[in-house]
């Protein structure tokens, strides 16, 4: 990695940059300084001490500005358009979101250089070559701090460092004492460390630090049929220990208990999520004979949903009760069966709405042959909720064409058939 950055900041210093993107570039490095990534602060320090005086003017104003460099990572923050409601690394984009989020190309070999740099580090990633993907777009940061695609840049360095960590140091994840749970009551989650080295190693709270801890973060989604979400999120700090030594192939654990009626607690009709992650500021990892790092360390999240206690029956068997759901139950009852099944259901389950799907698309159709204008406006609602309810199923946007649908049920089927 530090061969990669050096290599990078020596090929950029190769030819005297004119006065404009020296700027640029002092301009980029003093960003880095307030990077959570220690690695890219170090390489920022360094590139800041290669311009000498040039880089002077520029630290005496972040000198004198008081908090500037926390400022100065919230208003750029703002100006990427960034959500900084949360600390916790976002999954990369689908293929067609990337490309819709990136926007088009603009014909020159720089564009394009970098947007096939990025498309093979979205590649590394899906084979899990998670170091060399995080080596790629930090090459790309630092050689073309200018380019338009600095924001995703930054993402998917971030989404590559952790997974780095995740896979060849320590895996740290959070997991529920149950996949349901009544909404409003009091559940326990455990956080879990688990030595992926192959040796021991040691996590330490910098001394710096005064109250050693952990930030839980929780967001809440309350789902309705009709598609519409609220959503409330909130964070808890819970304590650590300053040194956490963990033996090779071993785990460390810490169960906390979080209650679920502080959020949305005055509904008791529909279904909510609630999902929790948890970081923890950065740390220094000792793997020993002298391998330290500095890392900060993100727990994969988990999503529980909370049942109002008037449905909680449905959790015991959502598959078997969301085909009388669908003869005799409520809407919202058909949609909470549907959200609660586990995925090896998730293939019976979304045939069973696609079918229906179909069949009140049939009779829409007949409907309107027929002129019965009651009927379908009836139909029409009928469409709209089992779509809708596809939709936040699956995650699937194929609104309410029931061939589309169709054809997704399918899919669906035979991959479920080829692992099983």
């Amino acid at each position: 990695m530090k061969i990669v950055l050096a290599c990078a900041i020596a090929a950029g210093m190769l030819q005297e940059p004119v006065p404009t993107e020296r700027t640029e570039r002092i301009r980029l490095a003093i960003e880095w300084l307030s990077d959570p990534d220690p690695q890219l602060r170090e390489a920022a320090r360094k590139e800041l001490l290669s311009w000498g005086r040039d880089a002077v003017p520029k630290l005496e104003e972040l000198l004198n500005a008081k908090g500037a460099l926390e400022i100065y990572r919230i208003v750029r923050e703002i100006e990427l358009g960034k959500s900084i409601g949360t600390e916790l690394p976002q999954p990369l984009p689908s293929d067609d979101d990337f490309l819709r989020k990136i926007g088009r190309a603009d014909g020159t070999t720089v564009d394009a250089y970098v947007r096939s740099k990025m498309a093979d580090a979205r590649r590394l990633h899906r084979d899990k070559q998670f170091q060399k993907a995080y080596d790629l777009v930090t090459a790309l940061l630092v050689l073309e701090p200018k380019s338009r695609y600095a924001a995703e840049l930054n993402h998917m360095r971030r989404v590559f460092d952790n997974m780095v960590t995740q896979t060849s140091i320590v895996r740290t994840r959070v997991i529920p004492s149950a996949a349901a749970a009544a909404a409003g009551s009091k559940i326990e989650v455990l956080l879990r460390m688990e030595n992926a080295w192959k040796g021991a190693i040691t996590l330490t709270t910098d001394k710096e630090i005064a109250r050693p801890m952990v930030i839980v973060e929780i967001v809440v989604e309350r789902l309705d049929p009709n598609g519409s979400v609220t959503r409330a999120n909130r964070t808890e700090e819970f304590p650590m220990d300053r040194e956490v030594p963990i033996a090779m192939g071993a785990q460390w654990e810490k169960t906390i208990t979080l209650d679920t009626g502080v959020d949305l607690s005055d509904d008791q009709d529909y279904l909510r999520t609630y999902t929790v992650g948890a970081w923890m500021p950065v740390l220094k990892i000792n793997r020993g004979m002298g391998i330290e790092v500095q890392k900060r360390i993100f727990f994969e999240p988990v999503t529980i949903k909370l049942v109002p206690r008037k449905h909680l029956h449905l959790a015991e068997d959502p598959l078997g009760k969301l085909g009388k759901a669908m003869d005799s139950a409520s809407v919202n009852e058909v949609f909470i069966c549907a959200m609660l099944l586990s995925d090896d259901q998730k293939p019976q389950g979304v045939e069973l709405l696609v079918s229906a799907l179909e069949r009140a698309a049939e009779n829409l159709k007949k409907a309107q042959e027929k002129g019965k204008l009651d009927e379908q406006e009836h139909l029409r609602n009928g469409v709209a909720i089992i779509a809708n309810i596809l939709t936040t199923l699956t995650a699937e946007k194929r609104g309410t064409d029931a061939k589309k649908w169709r054809q997704y049920a399918d899919n669906l089927k035979a991959t479920s058939k080829k692992s099983d």
